[in-house]
């Protein structure tokens, strides 16, 4: 194809095979024509897909012409909307009305330049469409919006491109609660107050119910909006009651708002609407009120008032009150009466005017009986029962009292004013004896009368003098002698003399003078004479007063004090002798006086003075006792009393003594006293304050100290005098019996040890003294250390001088139990305590059954047996067992160099040349206090304690010495800490507490006393 069209000359040859090879050949030359061949189509092949779905391939072509023909691709007999480009791309999407299906038609391959013509080829191909479900397709929506509890309704609709068209069904996806769609796809929903205001999202679905080969679907996510509406608030009516008179007041959790609810949750106030019919009504917002019942006999009551939430009120609500009835006090009123002075006895006169509320028959009664009237109990009417005087008593104030049956009561004063009666002057008779030689004028005698009301009265004589020899003075009632008299003429006369008041009332009188003949005349009486006195004493001294010793008669009568003045700045005491003694008031110095009068018996009168001259003496300062307490702290300040004075005024100076156990300094006006270290007791000191003028007092102050602060107070302790070198005891020969004995006897005493005691060696015997409180059982005896314990104990702590009391419950008001002094120690607690206010109270067992006691008078106290359990205490002991053992070196375990004696919290610490000393001499099981004294016991402990251990060990030639010492200490007794065959003495271990942490305090051997032995 390729060599035409074209002309082709070439030779043909022919040649032989001789020798040489000769050959002939010709020219021709050869013309080709060219021919056009039809093009080839590549196959294609059937194809299939889905309705609606693309179908989509390229097909190709070649043509055998040289050169090739252009070649273009077409369709022929294609189904509707199939299409093949010039250059063979076939494209075609069935519709859904042409699926299923087949459809066949030709794939054409032509040229388009062949000559001399266009030459073509062709493949028959089948495209087969299978059927495709589509989904529904949902209209659209859209958001919605409604008001909280206002019903929202739309109709979703869609539709199905399926031919035919499947059947629809409408549901909803994510929806808020209480909303619905029915299958035909009508929505609604009302949203409750809950869900307002809010935004919801969800979906609205629409779904095929007979697709094949599934059901499809379609949704649209709508969001609708809730807004709010305002609901007005919830008020239940509510009711109340209070007693007839009083006063309700609820708070807002009990008011009218109480059980109030508002469903959007604003807040609720209340306003009033209408007040209360018998009472007033303050009402605040919050619901709470004050209602006061007007004390009426009314006995329900309403109020309304409003509730709102801010936004929207409520309707009037209706409180109701229920008014309890009270019984009513009476009512009694005051009343002023005024009966006058002349009013019969039994004239009701008045009364108080009373009344009850609840009409309840009253009585009436006099509060203090009065004997001048008395009380009707069932009226109250008050009668007269004795005369009124109104110039004796112008006024009575009784006080009645009223009562109901139930005994309420009232009272209330009533004013008896007594009303003034004019009355007749009153005048007394009289009698004058005279002699008829009275010089003219004299005065005879004088004429008593007076006025009940108290107003002058005036006198006349109106007969029983024919002669004129009298005449009285209108004023004063003096009747005088205006004519001599002869007695043997006219021995007497009975005169009669009219009193008369201002108001014209008159009364008379008798008055008889009897005249006697002259007597001769005495001699004439002269007047005493008096001299005045002056006498000296000192201050707070007393001197005799003898006024008359210095005055005269010239008569020679016989004198008489009449009269002595009181002294003003002291006293004055009559002897009966005509003496007296005057002591000046305590301090006082100065000048006294006393005017006295003179009489010698006769009618001669004089008076005189006694003049006082009081000399000062200067007075020492005054110095109070002073009492305090110290307890707990390092000192204690003590201001110079408020009552440190000197009498005169003096400038004072103030220097403070010695205590007998402490120091005591003085710096401006504080005393400080500072006790010695850990010392418990009662320490005294004196304070001298002196004058400028020498004069000095002393004081007293006296400080009971307590310092114990936690610690244990101890009682006793076993100690010896070594009178003979004691024998060594084998700490395993005296083991078990001795213990039995000590342990028994001492259980029989204290009855604390109920429980098994851990197996002790001789350390246990020879350390007999009392340990902290934490971990024991503490009888009065030693401490003996429990595995274990039933029971939590404790230590009674007595400040000195005091008593701890146990009562029945955990209170001041509670009786008594038992009194613990201060040699009490050991107590069982039963676990139970109690706060009452700011006080702890913890119950214990006392000698007289349990009973509770202020916690601040008890150690600490943990269950028997804990520190028998430390594991930390217990690798110590171990770690000393192997040093001893070993005979190796101690000191890095003791806490410091040389020996600590577990005495007072923080122990004492001794060096060596210190223990020394202390050791030469007396030997007490190597106990020693820190001032080198030998702590010893009495009474009973001995008895019971320490001379049973005595007889135990063998000691012989000891004796238990007689003393006491209090010691707090922190020690342990540990058993079996004897090594080897020959360390055959026991040893001690001391530990102390810090902080929960033991450490080891200090060690040593019993009975050691050379301390190069320790």
């Amino acid at each position: 194809e390729a060599q035409g069209p074209g002309s082709y000359t070439f030779a043909v040859v022919v040649a032989d095979d001789g020798t040489p090879g000769l050959n002939d050949s010709e020219t021709i030359t050869v013309t080709v024509g060219e021919v056009n061949l039809a093009p080839t189509l590549d196959p294609v092949g059937d194809q299939s897909t889905d309705e609606l779905v693309n179908l989509s391939f390229t097909a190709t072509a070649s043509d055998p012409d040289d050169p090739a023909n252009t070649l273009t691709f077409s369709l022929s007999g294609a189904p509707p909307g199939a299409s093949m480009t010039a250059g063979g791309v076939f494209s075609w999407t069935p519709t859904e009305a042409q699926g299923p299906g087949s459809f066949t038609f030709d794939v054409v391959v032509t040229e388009t330049n062949g000559s001399p013509s266009n030459l073509s080829d062709s493949e028959t191909i089948t495209v087969t469409v299978g059927e495709v479900n589509l989904p529904p397709i949902l209209d659209a929506v859209g958001d919605q919006s409604t008001d909280e509890l206002v019903n929202l309704s739309f109709t979703a609709t869609a539709s199905d491109p399926d031919d035919p068209a499947n059947t629809l069904t409408f549901s909803l996806s994510g929806e808020p609660a209480g909303a619905t769609i029915t299958a035909g796809g009508v929505f609604s929903w009302t949203p409750t107050e809950a869900q307002g205001p809010g935004s919801f999202t969800f979906d609205v679905v629409v779904t095929e119910t007979n697709g094949l080969p599934t059901n499809l679907s379609d949704s649209e996510t709508i969001t609708i909006t809730v807004d709010e509406v305002n609901v007005a608030p919830v008020v239940p009516p509510s009711s109340f009651t209070v007693d007839e008179g009083g006063v309700l007041e609820p708070g807002p959790a009990s008011g009218v708002l109480a059980a109030a609810s508002d469903a959007e949750g604003n807040p609720i106030s209340a306003i009033i609407d209408s007040p209360p019919a018998f009472g007033t009504l303050v009402l605040a917002a919050d619901g709470s009120f004050a209602y006061t019942h007007d004390g009426s006999e009314n006995f329900a009551d309403t109020f309304t008032f409003v509730a709102s939430d801010g936004i929207d009120p409520t309707a009037p609500i209706t409180a109701t009150i229920t008014i309890d009835p009270i019984n009513d006090t009476p009512v009694m009123a005051g009343v002023v009466l005024t009966p006058d002075e002349s009013t019969v006895v039994g004239t009701v006169v008045g009364g108080p005017v009373a009344s009850d509320g609840d009409d309840d028959p009253l009585t009436f009664s006099f509060v203090s009986p009065d004997p001048t009237f008395t009380i009707d109990p069932l009226t109250g009417d008050i009668t007269l029962a004795a005369g009124l005087d109104f110039e004796t008593i112008p006024t009575y104030t009784l006080t009645v009292s009223v009562a109901d049956p139930s005994g309420a009561s009232a009272t209330a004063d009533v004013v008896i004013n007594v009303a003034d009666v004019d009355e007749v002057p009153v005048a007394a008779p009289a009698a004058f004896p005279i002699v008829e030689s009275l010089p003219l004028g004299s005065t005879v005698g004088t004429v008593s009368a007076w006025d009940p009301e108290g107003e002058s009265v005036s006198f006349s004589l109106v007969a029983g003098d024919p002669g004129g020899q009298f005449t009285i003075d209108p004023i004063t009632g003096e009747l005088i002698l205006v004519s001599a008299l002869d007695a043997g003429e006219t021995p007497s006369y009975l005169l009669d003399v009219v009193v008369t008041d201002p108001g014209g009332n008159s009364t008379s009188t008798a008055v008889i003078v009897v005249v006697s003949a002259a007597a001769p005349l005495p001699p004439l009486n002269a007047s005493p004479l008096g001299f005045s006195d002056l006498l000296t004493l000192d201050e707070d001294t007393s001197v005799l007063v003898a006024p008359l010793v210095n005055d005269t008669d010239p008569d020679d009568d016989v004198l008489f004090v009449s009269w002595i003045d009181e002294p003003v700045n002291g006293t004055l005491v009559p002897n009966g002798d005509g003496t007296y003694t005057y002591r000046p008031d305590p301090d006082f110095f100065g000048a006294e006086s006393l005017d006295y009068g003179i009489s010698d018996g006769r009618g001669g009168i004089s008076q005189s003075t006694v003049n006082l001259a009081i000399l000062a003496v200067n007075d020492p300062p005054v110095t109070p006792n002073v009492d305090t307490e110290l307890e707990f702290v390092p000192n204690v300040e003590i201001p110079i009393p408020d009552g440190v004075y000197d009498p005169e005024g003096d400038p004072v100076w103030i220097t403070a003594g010695t205590p007998a156990e402490g120091s005591v300094t003085l710096i401006g006006d504080v005393f400080t006293y500072v006790p010695p270290p850990e010392w418990n007791g009662t320490d005294t000191f004196t304070y001298v304050v002196t004058d400028s003028s020498g004069s000095s007092s002393t004081g007293l102050v006296t400080i009971r100290v307590t310092q114990i602060d936690g610690q244990l107070v101890a009682i006793d302790l076993v100690s010896v005098e070594e009178v003979t070198p004691p024998p060594v005891a084998p700490s395993s020969g005296i083991v078990v019996d001795s213990i039995k004995l000590l342990v028994g006897t001492v259980s029989e005493m204290a009855g604390l040890l109920g429980i098994p005691l851990l197996a002790v060696g001789a350390a246990f015997l020879a350390s007999i003294i009392f340990g902290f409180s934490r971990n024991f059982l503490i009888g009065r005896g030693p401490v003996f250390l429990p595995a274990a314990g039933p029971s939590t104990v404790g230590v009674v702590r007595v400040p000195a001088g005091a008593v701890v009391t146990a009562l029945e419950g955990p209170g001041e008001e509670y009786p008594l139990v038992y009194r613990y002094p201060p040699a009490e120690t050991g107590i069982r607690a039963t676990g139970r305590h109690a706060q009452r206010g700011s006080t702890r109270w913890i119950e214990v067992e006392t000698p007289e059954g349990d009973g509770w006691v202020i916690a601040r008078f008890v150690t600490p106290m943990i269950p028997a047996g804990s520190f028998a359990a430390d594991e930390q205490v217990a690798a110590a002991v171990e770690s000393i067992r192997a040093v001893l053992g070993a005979r190796g070196d101690l000191r890095p375990i003791v806490t410091s160099p040389g020996l600590e004696v577990a005495y007072y919290a923080p122990p004492k610490h001794f060096e060596d040349e210190e223990l020394a000393g202390l050791l030469a001499g007396d030997a007490s099981w190597g106990w020693w206090d820190p001032t080198g004294s030998t702590p010893s016991v009495r009474g009973e402990f001995g008895s019971i304690v320490a001379d049973p251990l005595v007889e135990a060990m063998a000691l012989e030639g000891r004796t238990v010495a007689e003393a006491v010492v209090e010691i707090p200490v922190e020690l342990v007794n540990f058993p079996s800490l004897t090594f080897s065959q020959p360390d055959h003495l026991g040893w001690r271990v001391f530990f102390e507490y810090e902080d929960d942490e033991p450490k080891l305090a200090a060690i040593w051997r019993e009975g050691v006393t050379n301390p190069a032995s320790v």
